[in-house]
C-alpha cells in the first residue's frame, strides 16, 4: 500500500474544504505555526466545549489559525462538505452587513456566513481588534454569542488584551464583561 496523496480521497477532500473555507493557505508558515500551538490549541476548544471561550493573544492572526486548524483536524471526519469549523472575520462581516444595506440584491456572501455561524459546530471568532464598537457592533457579536451559547454550540472568540479594545456605550461594557468571564487562556 502505497501513502501517496493523489488528492483524490475523501479525506484530503473534508480537510481541503474547511482549511480553504478558513482562508488557511497552503503556506508552510501557516501550518508550522499551527503544528507548533496544536496541541494547546486543542485543549482551548475542549475547554470551550458547548461554551463561549475567549483567548487572549497579543499574536490573535496566528492563534486564530492555530485554533482553525487544530479544530479542522479534530472535525473534518463526517462532515460532508459542510463548514462545521467557521473562523468569523467579524470586522469583515460587520463591513458586508453594512454593504448589503445599500444592495439592491440579497449578498449571498453574507448569507452564507449567517448559515455558518449558525451551523458551525465550532465557531472561531477573529478580528475584533480592527473594530470600533459602539452599541450596534457590540449587540451584533452579543446576539451572536447568546444565541449559540442556547444552542451548547462551541464559540471562540480570539481577542488582543480586552483593555486594548476600543470602544463605548452599555453594550460594549457588557460585551468585555462577558468576554472577561469566557477567559481560558491568557
Amino acid at each position: 500500500m502505497e501513502n501517496t496523496c493523489d488528492r483524490a480521497c475523501p479525506r484530503f477532500a473534508e480537510i481541503s474544504y474547511l482549511l480553504e473555507r478558513n482562508g488557511i493557505l497552503e503556506s508552510v508558515d501557516v501550518y508550522v505555526d499551527a503544528l507548533k500551538m496544536r496541541d494547546t490549541a486543542s485543549e482551548w476548544i475542549k475547554k470551550s466545549a458547548g461554551k463561549l471561550g475567549c483567548v487572549i493573544s497579543a499574536n490573535t492572526i496566528s492563534t486564530t489559525c492555530a485554533i482553525t486548524y487544530a479544530a479542522v483536524c479534530e472535525n473534518w471526519l463526517g462532515n460532508q462538505l459542510h463548514c462545521s469549523v467557521y473562523n468569523l472575520k467579524f470586522s469583515q462581516y460587520l463591513d458586508l452587513m453594512q454593504k448589503s444595506w445599500s444592495a439592491k440584491d440579497p449578498i449571498e456572501s453574507l448569507e452564507m456566513i449567517d448559515i455558518w455561524i449558525r451551523s458551525a459546530k465550532i465557531l472561531i471568532v477573529s478580528n475584533i481588534d480592527f473594530v470600533q464598537f459602539k452599541d450596534f457592533q457590540a449587540q451584533i457579536l452579543l446576539n451572536l454569542i447568546h444565541e449559540r451559547m442556547d444552542s451548547r454550540q462551541t464559540t471562540i472568540v480570539v481577542s488582543p488584551s480586552l483593555n486594548n479594545l476600543v470602544g463605548n456605550g452599555a453594550f460594549y461594557t457588557r460585551l468585555r464583561s462577558i468576554l472577561g468571564e469566557a477567559v481560558i487562556a491568557k
